[in-house]
């Protein structure tokens, strides 16, 4: 998720002549004001009002203070809108499109399907957010194709799966005893964030409108960069949110003139039902699979 818009600027010479451009061919009755006027050689009667109301001199318009507009929000209020309305958010369901971008090859690949999200669950056992993403179709190499692949996380480990080939890899990303934040910060899809915790591991600051990354977001989405603090090895990525609903509608990862992986998210709808039996990361056991376990190392990377 890499469409950038191209504007063509198109330079209007205007040749010096008895009619404006803006008049160019127009029937005597259609001319302006200004080309029916009395010839420059009659005099023309100013009226003693006009004089008087010239001579009178006029207090200055007031210049607008800062106190005259509305200051736009700072960092910690957009994220404590994000934050709050996260805290509303128990399930969601959306539609998502994933985006890799290999600049040094050449190479995109882009896939399709659907994003169901679960917030933590205290009551069912569920102390981690969890996030499924199953993809349908994908284009590579210009040819659409169908696919059957699920990528489930449950904030410590990630299960990649492939119904078409069998194949399953459960990764792991965070540490068993890892707390919240720290899986979160294992794939950077911000639904639900806490701004000091946010704060605690990330400088966060504006991204320009005009960034030609925010594509097929919302006109006025605002966007977020979340570089890490010395010492938090997660990747830094950026995010953007509807300003209406404060749901993220996009998160870029990778070095803007390089890689790039890129995840819109659209037709989001919150508090949905949600397939919850598919967030597990347990890989199958039916006979016939490929399952691969990868643990994480003793340097917790």
């Amino acid at each position: 998720m890499a469409l950038i818009a191209s504007i063509a600027l198109v330079s209007v010479s205007c040749h010096a002549g008895n009619e404006s451009t803006g008049d160019l061919g127009k029937p005597e009755s259609q001319r302006t004001e200004r080309e029916s006027a009395a010839p420059p050689d009659r005099p023309v009667a100013i009226p003693q009002s006009d004089i008087d109301d010239a001579a009178i001199p006029k207090e200055p318009e007031p210049v607008p203070g800062p106190d005259d507009a509305e200051a736009a929000p700072d960092i910690d209020t957009w994220l404590e809108r994000i934050e709050a309305r996260a805290a509303d958010v128990r399930t969601l369901h959306s539609k998502v499109r994933h985006q890799t971008i290999q600049a040094l090859l050449g190479d995109e690949q882009v896939r399709v399907g659907d994003l169901f999200y679960a917030a933590p669950d205290e009551d069912a056992d569920q102390p981690n957010e969890r996030l499924a993403v199953h993809f349908q179709r994908e284009l590579i190499g210009g040819a659409v194709q169908p696919v059957d692949r699920w990528l489930i996380f449950d904030g410590r480990w990630l299960l990649d799966i492939d119904y078409e080939k069998k194949q399953a890899t459960r990764r792991q990303l965070a540490p068993e005893d890892a707390d919240g934040d720290d899986a979160r910060a294992a794939l950077p899809i911000p639904i639900r964030l806490n701004r000091e915790e946010v704060q605690a591991r990330y400088a966060v600051a504006f991204i320009a409108p005009e960034d030609p990354r925010a594509t097929d977001v919302p006109e006025d989405a605002i966007g977020l960069r979340f570089t890490p603090h010395p010492g938090n090895e997660a990747e830094p990525f950026d995010a953007w949110f509807d300003t209406e609903t404060m749901l993220p509608v996009l998160a870029v990862t990778g070095d803007p003139d390089g890689d790039l992986t890129r995840i819109l998210l659209y037709q989001t709808t919150p508090n949905a039902d949600v397939p919850l039996e598919r967030l597990t990361t347990l890989p199958p056991d039916a006979p016939g699979w490929d399952v691969q376990i990868v643990p994480l190392d003793d340097t917790g990377g």
